[in-house]
């Protein structure tokens, strides 16, 4: 008995010594942010505060982003969790924001037929309550001594970040860049709807979703018709090959194309960021060179380390974790020529 108490005793102090070592781990893989309290009230919204993720990058970043979560998640949800991450491990500071619900008196009010009604009311509030919030995050970065931003978001967010990014009108801080994840057009109701808001943003946008996303998938040329009447002259639309048998939930999700800095996802945002809102000397060097310019673009540029364009495929399994793997153009050339509009410009990635 004795014997067995002081090796319990042995093993409790080498725990408790390990501990620390186990806590960094941890806060290494994910790193934790920093709760803010922010008030849209003054800014068009209501008299209600609401939560922040905040990460703040090294050295004083000129470039912030602010990241909205998909519908019923928070802001440390699927995909915002793994880029607000990602980014400040770039440098960046990263703000994820909590999407306003569709009614004021009720927060569980987050089903899509909430917010399609709430949309299609005499007085909506979710849309310019998001507005409000987004303006409110963007102050809070400016007394970081943000000089501009990048929105991003996904699912239910990327409505909310494509309609502030057109919709707010005299923004405290230029709005630069957008990025959505899983972005779908539809709903036919504004603002809701990709297409409707896309018309009237002119900055850089990147669109990611994965092929088996049946809805985003859907409406991928349409979003880039409606960017094409902004004006604006540089959207990049990534489709990830997602693996067989993945759920369509999941490949909304991206699911096993994030999750780490050599990750697809991650990268794909990460060298477009340094091209279109780089914190210092902007580097296209690894980024799939691809404008709205009514050409297809070449030669064809692998993105992230290790992968070599192979004709659109490689070994290893799709869906499992690993570098990135190739890139080419998808040739929709011609099915723009058929519906007589201009070429898209796009990319596919597999693993």
């Amino acid at each position: 008995m004795q014997k067995y108490f002081q090796e319990m005793c042995r093993l409790i102090v080498l725990g408790l010594m390990l501990w620390p070592f186990v806590v960094m781990a941890s806060h290494t893989l994910n790193p934790g942010c920093a709760n803010v309290v922010l008030d849209p009230s003054g800014l068009g919204g209501s008299t209600e505060t609401f939560d922040g993720c905040l990460l703040v990058g090294a050295g004083s970043p000129s470039v912030g982003v602010i990241l909205m979560h998909g519908r019923t998640s928070s802001p440390d949800g699927p995909v915002v969790n793994e880029l607000r991450n990602s980014l400040n491990a770039a440098g960046y500071t990263t703000l994820s924001i909590e999407n306003p619900s569709s009614d004021p008196t009720d927060d569980t009010a987050r089903e899509f037929a909430d917010y399609l009604a709430d949309a299609q009311s005499a007085s909506p509030y979710a849309f310019p309550e998001a507005y409000a919030r987004v303006q409110a995050a963007i102050n809070h970065l400016q007394g970081l001594g943000v000089s501009q931003v990048v929105l991003a978001g996904f699912s239910m967010g990327s409505r909310f970040a494509t309609a502030a990014a057109a919709r707010i009108a005299s923004p405290s801080l230029p709005i630069i860049g957008l990025i959505g994840v899983g972005m779908y057009n539809t709903s036919g109701v504004d603002p809701l709807d990709h297409d409707s808001t896309l018309k009237e943003t002119g900055m850089p946008v990147l669109d990611i979703f994965g092929d088996d996303d049946t809805d985003a998938e859907s409406g991928r040329l349409g979003r880039v018709s409606s960017y094409s009447i902004s004006g604006g002259s540089s959207y990049t639309q990534v489709m990830m090959d997602c693996a067989a048998g993945l759920s369509t939930n999941d490949c909304h999700k991206l699911v096993g194309y994030k999750g780490g800095n050599d990750q697809p996802l991650e990268t794909v945002v990460n060298d477009w960021m340094a091209c279109n809102a780089p914190l210092g000397v902007a580097d296209c060097s690894n980024v799939f060179d691809l404008t709205w310019d009514g050409t297809l673009l070449g030669p064809v540029a692998t993105v992230g380390g290790g992968g070599t364009t192979d004709g659109g495929s490689t070994n290893g399994g799709g869906g499992g974790g690993g570098s990135l793997g190739s890139v080419l153009l998808l040739c929709l050339g011609l099915l723009w020529v058929f519906s007589g509009k201009e070429p898209l410009s796009s990319i596919k990635i597999t693993k």
